[in-house]
């Protein structure tokens, strides 16, 4: 059902999950974006560090590497005209580098594309990983600043708690079938963790995929690990997030399923269109009551 009156606006400080969302609700506008973005680089930014931006191809990327170097969310999410900031945390997902200065960038897929791994070791950085107690404790200060200054202006934050996928569209979730895992053939397997490993690498996992010829028919274990790690590193800051939310809308991992046709390629929180469409309905259910 479409929205009444003018088109609301909606700001985001988060991932694709957020913004695909919004694909579903052609009847919104989408304000503000700030993706790629730490709440932790919100403490100390990296204003002077020499990133080298102009080597992405994209001017999204450059632009979201930039913002992040400067730490722009609160001066752009939540501004007057908001009807609500959406928010999700899967870009806290791949950690941040501290920096000599004690200032910050994350860990994104954009600073890896610029080679972050080399220059930022060459500068004496040092990567702080997600979900260890460090990267959890600057986060929840960055978090704070940030979701504070959202509220204060009088614009609620939606937070989408969804958790990571662990199988594909048209399969059942693990706790229901028999693994046939011992069934692949250790050419599949090799598959399988290159697969994984592409992933990991932020390439999608249907670039690893393509090494090898016959998939597991099944859902393989490292699909279902990867997701389960996450998940229970992401609870204890969802628990904070959510204290600072109007309003939470969240699914757990047997609610979602992968998407193996999605524009951004195959990945846990690349989520089917039934997905979509429902996170979509109950965003639509927050802006009704607002």
């Amino acid at each position: 059902m479409a929205l009444q009156n003018d088109p609301p606006r909606i700001d985001i400080w988060g991932s694709c999950v957020s913004r695909d969302t919004l694909e579903f609700m052609p009847d919104v506008e989408v304000g503000a974006y700030v993706a790629r973005q730490s709440a932790i680089v919100s403490l100390s930014p990296a204003i002077d560090l020499p990133v080298p931006i102009d080597s992405l191809e994209s001017e999204f990327q450059r632009r979201m590497l930039t913002g992040d170097t400067v730490s722009n969310a609160k001066e752009r999410v939540g501004q007057p005209g908001s009807s609500v900031v959406l928010v999700d945390l899967v870009d806290e997902r791949r950690g941040v580098w501290q920096f000599r200065d004690n200032t910050f960038l994350t860990n994104s897929v954009e600073a890896y594309r610029t080679g972050v791994d080399e220059w930022a070791d060459g500068l004496g950085a040092r990567l702080i990983p997600f979900g260890t107690d460090e990267h959890f404790d600057l986060w929840k200060r960055g978090f704070a600043s940030v979701a504070e200054h959202i509220t204060s202006s009088g614009v609620p934050i939606v937070l989408l708690n969804v958790a990571w996928a662990e199988v594909f569209e048209g399969q059942m979730p693990p706790r229901r079938i028999m693994s046939r895992v011992s069934s692949v053939s250790r050419r599949g397997q090799r598959g399988l963790r290159g697969a994984v490993r592409a992933f990991r690498r932020e390439r999608t996992l249907r670039s690893g995929i393509d090494g090898f010829r016959s998939a597991p028919r099944s859902p393989g274990d490292e699909y279902v690990r990867i997701a389960r790690e996450a998940n229970e590193k992401f609870e204890r800051y969802v628990s904070v997030a959510r204290d600072y939310a109007t309003v939470t809308i969240s699914r757990v991992s047997d609610d979602v399923r992968m998407n193996k046709s999605h524009r951004w390629g195959i990945g846990p929180y690349h989520y089917s269109d039934n997905d979509y469409r429902s996170l979509s309905r109950d965003v639509r259910k927050v802006l009704r009551h607002k």
